[in-house]
């Protein structure tokens, strides 16, 4: 049983880490810019609504795989995203599980 309280820790330092990077992200006095050429997967992908100006290549790619993993969304994205992009587009994309799924709506 000393197992999982030391996995029950790194789990409740895990989302202490989260909540204050999400947090510092939501605050933050200046401008956040960021810039994709590649894959933005799960929390990398998350943290892109939160900035306010998104650069992304034509290498660029997204994907959340939260409900593949049984997880919900993290970094506030499950609020987020369907302030952004649409409630109906962000279930697609959250169930689909597509790379470029974002992208081939946002293009359609």
């Amino acid at each position: 049983m000393g197992g999982l309280s030391a996995l029950a820790e790194l789990l409740v330092a895990y989302l202490i880490i989260c909540s204050d990077f999400v947090n510092t992200l939501i605050t933050f006095p200046k401008p956040i810019v960021a810039a994709v050429n590649g894959p933005a997967v799960g929390l990398g992908m998350a943290i892109l609504a939160l900035c306010d100006v998104v650069y992304a290549s034509d290498k660029a790619s997204f994907s959340c795989l939260y409900t593949r993993l049984r997880q919900t969304p993290e970094a506030c994205a499950s609020y987020t995203l369907p302030k952004i992009l649409g409630s109906a587009m962000v279930r697609r994309f959250f169930y689909r599980m597509v790379y470029d799924d974002v992208v081939l709506c946002l293009n359609s």
